[in-house]
């Protein structure tokens, strides 16, 4: 059946829409806003535990820096000077 314009419908007297043909790539915009207040819920939730794990790590970062200071000075002070410190 060939349908010509103005799309009459043939069961009734009215003008029936055009067919859309939907498109198969791309999101909509429904989709992609749903992912953001996903995502932006995941970071909001994360957020505090990344927080926390950075100021772990600079004060382990810190800590091992001052263990090295004490390692070296200990170094020194066998092989040099009997009197080496940690300034």
């Amino acid at each position: 059946m060939i349908i010509q314009p103005p799309y009459l419908c043939a069961s009734c007297a009215r003008v029936m829409p055009l067919p859309r043909k939907r498109s198969l790539r791309g999101f909509t915009l429904v989709e992609l806003i749903m992912v953001m207040v996903v995502l932006a819920g995941v970071m909001a939730i994360a957020a505090p535990s990344l927080n926390k794990f950075f100021r772990n790590s600079a004060l382990n970062d810190e800590a091992r820096r001052i263990v090295g200071l004490i390692e070296m000075a200990r170094h020194e002070a066998i092989q040099r000077v009997p009197h080496a410190g940690v300034v």
